[in-house]
């Protein structure tokens, strides 16, 4: 396991503390946790903006009204 350093702010410090000490949890496990879904989130993120290019380039795409009509679909469900 690789050990990093990292600068924060007061505030960001004393809002850590304060869910460290209401989960009972250190700081550096909630600092862990939170760098882990950043990481799921955006490796999720990018993924799919990487499959959806690769959609473009291949032709797949659906006209602007066609998505425009599904949306407005959904939200009179």
């Amino acid at each position: 396991m690789a050990t990093i350093t990292l600068r924060i702010s007061d505030d960001t410090n004393a809002a850590l503390d304060a869910l460290a000490a209401a989960t009972e949890r250190s700081k550096s496990y909630l600092a862990l946790r939170a760098i882990d879904q950043y990481i799921e989130l955006n490796t999720w993120q990018l993924d799919a903006i990487r499959s959806g290019i690769a959609d473009a380039d291949a032709g797949r795409l659906i006209e602007h009204e066609e998505v425009k009509q599904r949306w407005q679909a959904k939200l009179a469900d």
